[in-house]
């Protein structure tokens, strides 16, 4: 994406590791969990989420739709319903793609440290509503982990590499 809206979304941070891929921070964002009085939804099912920038910059949700809204209804965010609403509990879940941030090996732990800082994420809004997530910012300053910020982090599950089996000698 060449091109787009930048704005700044509210995050709260879920889970620091993929014990396969390394270090990450998964993220849920305050648009991620709608809180909807009408309409029903599919898991799986492609949404739009409308868009309201505060003097801050930062955005929240200001309308729902399934069908892509045009220019002229404002910035919308394109999403997937992960979590339906059910009879007593009126809330959607919608990820948008953007809820893993990879980070140094160790740095995850250091940012589940900082859950209760001022935590949003620098995104940019194409005219489609698709999101990528350019940075973390933690009370308004641009998170770069260095080695610093996370050395009492805890330490990185060790792995045990098994030796190579035994090779039997060929019988001639």
């Amino acid at each position: 994406m060449r091109t787009g809206t930048q704005v700044l979304l509210k995050v709260a941070p879920i889970d620091p590791r993929d014990f396969f891929r390394g270090d990450y921070v998964r993220l849920g964002y305050d648009i991620s969990t709608l809180n909807i009085t009408e309409g029903d939804f599919t898991y799986g099912e492609r949404v739009y989420v409308l868009l309201a920038v505060g003097d801050d910059d930062v955005a929240s949700a200001a309308g729902l739709t399934k069908v892509r809204p045009s220019a002229d209804d404002g910035l919308f965010i394109r999403g997937t319903v992960t979590e339906t609403p059910d009879s007593w509990r009126r809330l959607l879940g919608v990820e948008y793609g953007i809820e893993s941030y990879f980070v140094p090996e160790g740095a995850g732990m250091a940012w589940q440290g900082l859950r209760t800082s001022d935590l949003t994420a620098r995104v940019i809004v194409g005219r489609d509503g698709r999101v990528i997530l350019r940075e973390l910012l933690v009370n308004g300053t641009v998170w770069k982990p260095s080695p610093e910020d996370y050395a009492d982090a805890t330490e990185p599950m060790q792995r045990e590499i098994p030796p190579p089996p035994e090779r039997v000698p060929d019988k001639q």
